[in-house]
């Protein structure tokens, strides 16, 4: 049967996808042009999900240990197994495959913190250590929480940001200093603003607002830590009072990588097109009525 003009496009299509699916174009990062990497903390840099590309070419700088942790880390971790620490790992929402295949490594108390691993959390409830378990994000488990609140522990509830509906309900059982950093309560918050920690308080992205009108109350320390784009405004214009050990947790130090992203990109296209244009496609194409010029 001959292609006609609509299959040469369907077959156009499914050879981008096929050969895209297979290709990774993941974003890419650098260090920010004002912050001094030699300030960094490399230890807890490790756990920076934006580090990746920065350890990439220094690779006798990572702590194995932090890194494990790291959810940004995945191709590093698969290449690595022998370096993996597999008690911190187990809470790594983007090693679950990973996880599943190794469950004799597995730590399952830190599991229960695991988002991806919901549905064997479910599976295995006798198992389900509920202080660790309070830590969980995902519906499911909140939802699991909420019909045992006898066994929460309400100082890492308070801290969970998908519980805050839990936490609405249940007042008296909030731990307000852990409260403090949850970027889901800040509407609590504003109605307690006796009861908020400020130290903690600072480190928490939905609060930029409030600390810029109480400037005096924010914990440069806990504010090197703060995510919020805002934040890392303040700390670059107060270079002085950063603390360059919680900064090196912060994603926000890092900036799209324009440059590598392009090269990417670039490679990916040539590649494409070679496999695309492979002279045996293009003789199939030809045999089944189209032209050069059709190609």
């Amino acid at each position: 049967m001959k292609l006609n003009c609509f299959d040469f496009i369907y077959l156009k299509i499914e050879t981008y996808n096929m050969y895209h699916n297979n290709c990774k174009i993941r974003e890419m990062y650098k260090l920010a042009d004002w912050i001094d990497k030699t300030k960094l903390n490399h230890f807890i840099l490790s756990d920076n999900p934006k580090a990746i590309d920065y350890f990439m070419d220094n690779l006798q700088l990572i702590d194995w240990t932090m890194l494990s942790i790291n959810p940004g880390a995945h191709d590093l971790l698969i290449k690595n197994q022998d370096k993996i620490d597999w008690y911190y790992m187990s809470s790594n929402p983007s090693m679950i495959q990973l996880l599943y295949n190794n469950m004799d490594k597995v730590n399952m108390r830190e599991l229960c913190k695991n988002s991806a691993a919901i549905d064997m959390l479910l599976q295995s409830q006798d198992k389900i250590c509920w202080a660790y378990f309070s830590e969980n994000t995902h519906p499911l488990a909140i939802e699991l929480l909420s019909k045992n609140l006898d066994y929460v522990d309400w100082w890492v509830l308070s801290w969970n940001p998908a519980a805050i509906k839990i936490l609405t309900q249940n007042i008296d059982m909030i731990n307000f200093q852990a409260l403090s950093e949850n970027p889901a309560a800040i509407d609590l918050l504003k109605k307690y603003p006796e009861r908020i920690d400020w130290t903690i308080f600072s480190a928490n992205p939905a609060a930029i607002e409030m600390l810029k009108a109480n400037p005096k109350k924010i914990n440069w320390s806990q504010l090197s830590r703060n995510p919020n784009p805002a934040a890392m405004e303040m700390l670059k214009a107060n270079q002085d009072k950063i603390d360059w050990n919680m900064i090196s947790c912060n994603p926000t130090i890092f900036v799209y990588d324009y440059e590598k992203i392009a090269k990417r990109i670039w490679f990916f296209n040539e590649e494409l097109f070679a496999k695309a244009l492979h002279p045996k496609r293009v003789q199939y194409w030809l045999d089944n009525g189209l032209s050069i010029d059709d190609i």
